[in-house]
């Protein structure tokens, strides 16, 4: 995907090596990036540690402010805009999204529009959903990315109702929770939960899957899109 080769990379330190500079690097600051749970995820299981730093996504804001376009990958939207070619490496990735990021804020700017105005709730959460209720439209995938797993969700979804995810999450085989426990094995969040994040105003259920995971247990908070992902490739969507 990349076109980086073992070749390339031959002689180069490991994660391990360089941790403590990247560390440093890092510090308390707010990491910028596209698709940054992503990048985050990775950060974390390379560096064998949680990272605490807020992080800021130039994805979730594209896909706010450029509704129409089709996809919102940083190669489309360095193409779209005009800017820093996106060659997938490090410096030419950070330039590019550098860019976006100063590209947005100005659309935000000359709109007059607040983080708030594109994470709006609107009529607010709905009522509570009988779980129980929700059952395999057919046999239960046992082969499912879901499979006796328990899966809870939070915040409200972007692009789907909480209720046909939940259809979908138990036609995979997977246990519905309301609340986070020590069953728990993915936490899906909400896309249009995103702004409360960044105010470091987490949900009750994010907090509690946060602190679980500290503890070791084994659990995964999922992001809306990265849950999408998981659906295509199950063939669900």
């Amino acid at each position: 995907m990349t076109g980086i080769t073992n070749e390339m990379v031959a002689g180069m330190p490991s994660i391990m090596d360089v941790k403590d500079a990247v560390l440093s690097f890092i510090g308390s600051d707010i990491i910028v990036g596209h698709n940054t749970s992503f990048d985050m995820r990775f950060l974390n299981a390379g560096l064998n540690q949680e990272l605490s730093n807020q992080y800021m996504d130039t994805m979730q804001f594209a896909r706010k402010l450029y509704p129409d376009l089709k996809h919102h990958r940083l190669s489309d939207m360095t193409e779209y805009l005009g800017l820093s070619n996106n060659e997938h490496r490090s410096i030419a990735d950070c330039i590019s999204t550098k860019e976006l990021y100063d590209a947005e804020k100005a659309l935000m700017a000359e709109k007059g529009l607040k983080i708030e105005d594109l994470w709006s709730y609107g009529g607010g959460h709905s009522h509570r959903i009988d779980i129980s209720s929700i059952v395999p439209v057919e046999e239960a995938n046992a082969d499912g990315f879901f499979d006796g797993r328990h899966v809870v969700f939070t915040g409200k979804l972007e692009k789907m109702i909480r209720k046909d995810a939940m259809q979908l999450v138990v036609n995979l085989g997977g246990v519905l929770d309301n609340t986070v426990n020590k069953k728990t094995n993915y936490l899906i969040l909400g896309n249009n939960d995103y702004n409360a994040i960044l105010h470091g105003e987490k949900s009750s259920k994010h907090k509690k899957a946060e602190q679980l995971k500290l503890e070791g247990q084994d659990i995964e908070i999922i992001d809306e899109f990265t849950f999408y992902d998981i659906l295509k490739d199950e063939g669900a969507l």
